[in-house]
């Protein structure tokens, strides 16, 4: 399988972030450009990002993403994943569904399931850490309906737990997993930047 779409998850509520995370800001650049810059370096043939705020439209589509609005963003991710998906080219042999807000998913990290998914022989894709399957995710163009057909606020691990047979795993570092749900990781976040700066 050649073609591979990127979804970016940029839709959610944020619950229990007092603004709007992604927008927060570390070392000047808000924590969705992060992501969207991982993307746009990364093997993809096409990208596409479902937002729900317009301020972050602009730099998307200035790196060759569609955006997708999703006016469901209240149903939860399923409306994120379900939009993303009813955006793919008919070209596109599989998609990989990407949240947005886990920035130290680099290139390299995207390139590797992507190789790792073409040589499975498999229907689908991720990464594991302790046991447990970690986003992003691939899936190939024959489980696009049952995306489709998700529903409320969860991801898409019931499908790969009902395809288990057709699951191939890559294992990843600990290190690459931080994901921005509370202001406590946006500063942790921000240290491991300063740091790495």
């Amino acid at each position: 399988m050649d073609k591979i779409a990127a979804i970016v998850l940029a839709s959610g509520k944020a619950m229990r972030f007092k603004s709007n995370k992604l927008l927060y800001e570390v070392n000047s650049k808000p924590i969705i450009y992060y992501a969207i810059d991982n993307v746009a370096r990364s093997n993809f043939q096409q990208r596409i990002i479902v937002l729900r705020s317009p301020e972050i439209s602009d730099y998307s589509e200035r790196f060759g993403y569609k955006v997708v609005w999703n006016k469901d963003y209240e149903n939860g991710m399923s409306s994120s994943i379900i939009h993303g998906i009813e955006n793919v080219s008919p070209d596109i042999e599989a998609a990989m569904i990407i949240p947005g807000d886990m920035p130290l998913l680099d290139s390299n990290t995207f390139n590797g399931l992507i190789e790792h998914f073409k040589s499975s022989g498999k229907g689908i894709s991720g990464f594991e850490y302790n046991g447990t399957i970690i986003s992003p995710v691939i899936f190939a163009r024959k489980y696009f309906s049952e995306l489709k057909e998700l529903g409320g606020d969860k991801g898409a691990k019931s499908i790969i737990v009902k395809h288990y047979g057709d699951f191939s795993h890559m294992i990843i570092s600990g290190d690459l997993l931080i994901d921005i749900d509370t202001m406590d990781d946006a500063l942790k976040f921000k240290n491991l930047i300063k740091h790495k700066n």
